[in-house]
């Protein structure tokens, strides 16, 4: 179109400039602009600086500072950069890993020992093969600053690359799935950071800066997983997160992730399709064990019993998250739990209060005796007024306490007062939100010496020292729904939700998006365009 206007305007110029100029003179220059132009609609290699071809996407990054995956402090450049490099290990829907850059491993019997076989035929961009050395340089790297992948590593003890195809890691403790946590981006052995360019595995390859703001990747032809069914990837630079958006929503970009924006109150239009995706992010109640009032397992339970969960998820979370009454994702191969009742039991609750000695008093709060002490049934939730989804649920649980005569009160306090607050051990309850990793990791949560609620348990801790020394299926799902048997039983804490996320792409793109966790941009090879 654009050349054709430019064909109208030559033509408008002969018109326009005949009085003013010598005929022949004219016609020469009028003849050798038309010819260029000619030329330029007789080009059929559709390789042009000036336009994109049809079969391409534009992605957008805000907050840009490296296109390196490893130490980039955006979210926004560590998804699209999913496009261009790889991990070794990837999570499927159900928390199983799967290889990419890896082709097999093999773990010792104590689970401290991992040798991971790398991937053959595998090619960097600059067509140079991948090999073991290049992951252990990776690694090198996460352990030498602080990146969003360091926590990965938090329990590996030593790596190296034993050969070109070969990898080995020794943990200080058995780790549950710990090759699910591989999941980072491994870049190129001796990566340097003046003039960074990308270069990595992926399906596509960097092509060109074509301006301050936008770049251009191709297809590349030796990718390994055969090439991408798109021809051409741009990656559009936004200001901030709110030009972010607002490219998509103008169709200028062509995928956005709710990790990045606020996608909560979105709506698809123009055939763009929305993915949802269940995260690895619960909430969930925190309690001080070592709290006399708190001190019951049954007293701690009954709080759980009077918590609707339902009420959460549909009414602040606009059903932006799935209820449970277990720490597994629901998603997990390793879910196992039959009990559907998200709403709340204030029955159950009192006959479980009733269990630890808390009887209606004469002002209508629940109190008990404890040798010549009356004790009032009296909380308070901390929460984190940065955060209004926590401190509505706060809200919402003490209105259900205080329906069942306990005295509650809701502590909000800026986010860096909250954090401190916990891990001084200075609350009753709290609300609290933990990301359990690729792997479902617990041990966060109830690893004796590890958690924040003074809570120890020798039976977990053996359960978590299982977990990591086992590889089989079966076996992992009966210690899992041990350490689930477990938690019900002492109730350290209460599991409320797991949060979903979502991946917003425009109708331009017909199939092939698949997001799971850590990997938004999942199997872009497979990307297509209508």
């Amino acid at each position: 179109m654009k050349k054709l206007i430019a064909l109208m305007l030559v033509c408008c110029f002969v018109c326009l400039a005949a009085a003013c100029e010598p005929l022949d003179k004219l016609t020469a220059q009028v003849k050798n602009n038309i010819e260029n132009i000619a030329e330029e609609f007789s080009d059929t290699t559709g390789k042009t600086d000036k336009y994109e071809p049809e079969n391409s996407i534009c992605v957008g990054i805000s907050d840009f500072d490296t296109f390196n995956p490893l130490i980039t402090k955006s979210q926004t450049v560590r998804e699209a950069m999913q496009l261009v490099y790889e991990p070794l290990f990837e999570t499927d829907e159900s928390g199983k890993e799967n290889p990419v850059l890896a082709a097999e491993y093999n773990v010792s019997a104590d689970g401290l020992t991992y040798v991971i076989k790398m991937k053959s035929g595998v090619l960097w961009h600059d067509k140079k093969a991948f090999d073991a050395y290049d992951a252990a340089y990776s690694i090198k790297q996460i352990l030498t600053a602080q990146t969003p992948y360091s926590e990965n590593l938090k329990d590996m003890a030593d790596y190296r690359a034993v050969s070109d195809d070969t990898l080995r890691i020794t943990l200080k403790r058995p780790v549950s799935g710990f090759v699910s946590l591989l999941d980072f981006p491994i870049i190129k052995y001796g990566t340097e950071e003046i003039l960074y360019k990308p270069i990595g595995t992926g399906a596509f390859s960097y092509a060109s800066e074509i301006s301050a703001d936008r770049y251009e990747f191709d297809a590349f032809a030796e990718y390994h997983n055969s090439k991408a069914k798109i021809d051409k990837l741009y990656i559009q630079k936004a200001p901030d997160a709110e030009k972010y958006r607002s490219l998509f929503e103008v169709s200028e970009t062509d995928v956005i992730t709710s990790l990045s924006a606020d996608l909560s109150s979105y709506t698809p239009k123009g055939g763009n399709k929305t993915y949802d995706f269940l995260s690895n992010r619960l909430t969930f109640i925190g309690f001080n064990t070592s709290k006399s009032v708190l001190s019951g397992a049954d007293t701690r339970r009954g709080l759980g019993e009077l918590t609707d969960k339902h009420d959460i998820v549909n009414s602040v979370l606009y059903s932006r998250g799935e209820g449970v009454n277990i720490p597994i994702n629901p998603k997990s191969r390793f879910f196992y739990d039959t009990e559907n009742n998200l709403s709340g039991n204030r029955e159950k609750a009192l006959e479980l209060f009733g269990n630890d000695g808390w009887g209606e008093g004469s002002d209508g709060y629940l109190r008990r005796t404890q040798g010549r002490r009356s004790e009032m049934f009296s909380v308070t939730i901390l929460t984190d007024s940065d955060d209004a989804i926590k401190t509505e649920i706060a809200e919402r649980i003490k209105a259900q306490c205080e329906k069942c005569g306990i005295k509650a009160a809701v502590s909000a306090v800026p986010n860096e007062v909250y954090t401190q607050r916990i891990l001084a051990h200075d609350f009753d309850l709290y609300i609290g939100e933990i990301d359990l990793g690729s792997n479902g990791d617990l041990s966060p949560l109830i690893l004796s010496n590890a958690n924040t609620f003074g809570y120890a348990s020798e039976e977990a801790d053996m359960l978590i020292s299982q977990a990591g020394m086992t590889s089989g299926e079966d076996t992992l799902k009966e210690i899992y729904k041990g350490l689930g048997g477990v938690i019900t039983s002492d109730a350290p804490f209460i599991p409320l939700y797991f949060a979903k996320d979502s991946v917003a792409v425009s109708g331009r793109i017909k199939d092939g998006v698949s997001p799971v966790n850590d990997r938004v941009y999942r199997n872009s090879q497979l990307w297509s365009i209508k």
